[in-house]
């Protein structure tokens, strides 16, 4: 059974779940409220690399029961030194 979307996680915290052999589907990220804009794409299973999305889109599937095998996270124009 699919368990839908799980809470929101913040600042570290582990998202999904483990030891249940259950696969993620999709990921919302957000930024911080001081950061900068966050943008992702989401490599799924036989669809390869999706478009990227950015600041809370979905990146990934829903209601096709396709894993999310890989996720990609750049920050726009982020601080020297990163």
């Amino acid at each position: 059974s699919q368990l839908g979307w799980m809470p929101p996680k913040c600042d570290g915290d582990m998202i999904g779940t483990t030891g249940q052999s259950r696969a993620m589907q999709a990921v919302q990220i957000w930024p911080a409220l001081s950061a900068r804009k966050i943008c992702y794409t989401a490599h799924v299973a036989q669809l390869g690399w999706l478009p990227e999305v950015c600041d809370g889109d979905v990146a990934g599937t829903v209601g096709q029961s396709r894993g999310l095998q890989a996720i990609k996270i750049r920050v726009v124009n982020p601080p020297a030194g990163c």
